[in-house]
């Protein structure tokens, strides 16, 4: 068993999802992603996001929504096949 109590079986699978996700993630746009990063990975506000780059907090957020779009649509071109909801 996993140190996180999930089976070997389990952890092969997450690890192919993040691994999965992740190439997904680099199809997207770089200014995209950074802010999808920023948001969803490093869990940081839409205020920190803007002050730290200097962007207009609703530019922050529509950005990071057509992020999460443009990653959605890439999910489905790939046949939905990885456990994502």
């Amino acid at each position: 068993m996993a140190v996180d109590g999930s089976t070997p079986e389990e952890a092969s699978t997450q690890s192919n999802e993040a691994v999965f996700l992740r190439s997904l993630i680099n199809r997207i746009n770089p200014d995209l992603r950074l802010l999808l990063i920023m948001r969803d990975i490093q869990d940081k506000s839409y205020q920190e996001i803007s002050e730290e780059l200097d962007l207009p907090i609703g530019t922050v957020k529509s950005r990071i929504n057509r992020a999460r779009i443009r990653l959605a649509q890439l999910y489905r071109q790939q046949g939905g096949t990885h456990g994502m909801q």
